[in-house]
């Protein structure tokens, strides 16, 4: 890998850091190139405008499984007890971080998407794309009768990560996972249960 190329996989690295911290709009081009110790007045050798720059960190964001909100780990393959436990895992971690909190959909979803149509759909594939692994294990725990199937796999996928998103960001605000939690144990352990749902 050249030198250009290791400046600039610094800087998407930072910058999905940075960004998901503080936000699209308060990360100064400076502090990007201050943390990926790249020299200063030298961002637009890398990249033509902050708006290309934001593409390639949701790009990384995306192979990196979206890391922060959605399932990085999670095997297509898994078992419906697999996405309780790395929820929990991923509320653990919340814990340890305290305030230092990175949610980069949460914090910039809205400007994000009224950035341009290029990041709105850039976006929009990598929600689709991190909710693969949790709707293909709902649906073979539908098939087996472990959830329930009056709604679509991916209906109940996306019903989980509205109230994920809702409850990250009441979690800040409270400063407590608790709320991560009761979405987990509300989701898995109660409006997912089959007993009383099943149509066949």
């Amino acid at each position: 890998m050249s030198k250009k190329q290791e400046g600039k996989s610094r800087l998407i690295s930072n910058g999905l850091s940075i960004i998901a911290k503080k936000g699209v709009d308060a990360s100064g081009l400076n502090e990007l190139l201050l943390a990926a110790e790249v020299p200063k007045g030298s961002f637009y050798n890398y990249f033509q405008s902050k708006e290309a720059f934001v593409l390639e960190v949701l790009k990384h964001d995306e192979s990196c499984s979206c890391r922060g909100l959605t399932l990085p780990g999670l095997n297509r393959a898994g078992q419906l007890e697999d996405i309780v436990e790395y929820l929990n895992v991923l509320i653990s971690r919340y814990e340890l971080q305290e305030k230092d909190w990175q949610t980069l959909y949460c914090n910039n979803a809205g400007p994000l998407a009224n950035s341009g149509e290029v990041l709105r759909q850039q976006l929009q594939h990598n929600i689709e794309t991190a909710l693969e692994p949790m709707q293909a294990i709902l649906s073979r725990a539908q098939q087996s009768r472990q959830v329930r199937r009056d709604y679509p796999s991916q209906q109940l996928a996306l019903f989980f990560w509205d109230a994920w998103q809702g409850a990250l960001i009441r979690a800040q605000v409270q400063q407590s996972v608790e709320p991560l939690r009761q979405v987990v144990d509300f989701v898995f352990l109660d409006f997912v249960n089959p007993q009383d749902n099943l149509k066949d």
